[in-house]
């Protein structure tokens, strides 16, 4: 079920199980949301913000997160995070824990002060003018 919305607040939503490819979230706020088993494939989310929201098991292939805050969160175990976009996002203190697959992502001038990549191997991803972050530091 794609949707398209625009310049919203989205608060206290669950959206588990919930199939929501090929979506596209402008400008949104999601505040106290649950995104557990959803798949997000296709999605984007540019210029949105995440507040207390989880991502435990989503599948996020192909996701747009340019310019998104994501500061804090903890991406755990997601299904699919290949082929992300996360150029000028703010991943300050995001945890991205148990992923089964993260892999050709963009992460070009993001903000990954006191980002975890839980030994992730990173090899195969964009860093290119990251604020505060050695990849070598994290990398299996």
């Amino acid at each position: 079920m794609s949707k398209y919305v625009k310049n919203t607040i989205i608060s206290n939503t669950d959206f588990s199980n919930t199939d929501l490819s090929n979506s596209t979230y402008l400008n949104c706020s999601f505040v106290n949301c649950n995104f557990t088993n959803a798949i997000l494939d296709n999605s984007s989310f540019e210029n949105s913000s995440f507040i207390n929201t989880n991502f435990i098991n989503a599948s996020i292939k192909n996701c747009n997160f340019t310019n998104a805050n994501l500061a804090g969160l903890y991406l755990s175990e997601c299904l699919n995070t290949t082929n992300c976009n996360f150029t000028n996002a703010n991943l300050a203190a995001t945890v991205f824990a148990f992923l089964l697959d993260l892999a050709d992502c963009n992460f070009t001038n993001a903000n990954l002060t006191n980002t975890d990549f839980q030994q992730i191997p990173l090899n195969k991803n964009i860093f290119d003018n990251t604020a505060s972050f050695d990849k070598y530091q994290t990398a299996a």
